[in-house]
């Protein structure tokens, strides 16, 4: 791979790979950097922000979702992310009736694409809080071809259109990402991330000491105190709890600690001269 990669080390390994499909933060945390969402949270705060639709409006007393969806957009397949894809990914989950987000599906009464741009969601009651759910990495927009053509091996091997794409899974080592060459946004500084699962804690607090790895995600409480006294480390928390959600190399930027418990990685780069 061209470029420089991010090493990230953390207890455990996904389960998989299709958001729709699991419900631990270990595999979400991951999709989160391959797919994208109607709209999401912006990074470091619970406030939401546009993504895929880059605008939206709330009619018929609350009841009624219409969204304007940028431009442009492609899955790492090179298909195009339009309101027909996410016609079908709502469809999708919709059909499977997943527990996870079974409230928010029922609630959906109608979902049209009048163009390939619009997309207009008709609830059953008023839900002024719909779209924090659609933030939910549950409801990451997959490439209807790629799902189409084996939902098992796309839970494997995700096509979406974040900033990143899945190179490879090996199960109980490791998951690399690669920069997606159809993503429209920032070009991410870092060309790929090499996500190390490390089954056992202190190995992983001895990795980050050592430098063996870039980035420690959830360090256990009981290691903050010897990670914050490591010369070269710095500690990251989650907004407003207080948590620590990654130990880091100093030479690292624009690791924001979100709430939601987005990795980011999209927005982290080596700090200049390093």
């Amino acid at each position: 791979m061209a470029g420089r990669v991010l090493t990230v080390g953390r207890v455990g390994d996904v389960s998989g790979l299709d958001p729709s499909r699991v419900d631990d933060d270990l595999s979400l945390r991951v999709t989160r950097e391959v797919f994208t969402n109607l709209v999401r949270f912006r990074p470091g705060t619970s406030e939401m922000e546009p993504e895929i639709a880059r605008a939206w409006r709330v009619s018929n007393g609350g009841k009624t979702w219409t969204f304007a969806l940028a431009p442009g957009q492609r899955f790492s397949d090179g298909t195009a992310l339009d309101a027909a894809a996410v016609k079908f990914n709502l469809e999708r989950w919709r059909a499977a009736g997943a527990p996870a987000y079974a409230g928010t599906l029922s609630a959906i009464a109608s979902i049209a694409a009048p163009d390939p741009r619009t997309v207009v969601i008709e609830l059953n009651e008023p839900n002024r809080g719909f779209a924090v759910d659609l933030a939910l990495p549950q409801f990451g927009i997959g490439s209807p071809a790629a799902i189409a053509a084996s939902a098992s091996d796309f839970d494997a091997k995700p096509v979406a259109a974040g900033p990143y794409e899945v190179l490879a899974w090996v199960r109980g080592e490791y998951v690399l990402l690669g920069a997606n060459p159809f993503w429209s946004g920032p070009k991410p500084a870092y060309a790929g991330v090499y996500v190390r699962d490390i089954p056992d804690p202190p190995t992983t607090v001895l990795a980050m000491k050592k430098f063996d790895i870039d980035v420690l995600a959830d360090p256990r409480p009981q290691d903050v105190d010897t990670l914050a006294q490591t010369p070269g480390v710095r500690l990251y928390r989650v907004p407003g709890n207080g948590t620590v959600a990654f130990a880091a190399k100093d030479s690292i930027d624009g690791i924001v600690a979100s709430p939601d418990g987005s990795f980011n990685f999209s927005a982290m780069k080596p700090r200049a001269g390093t």
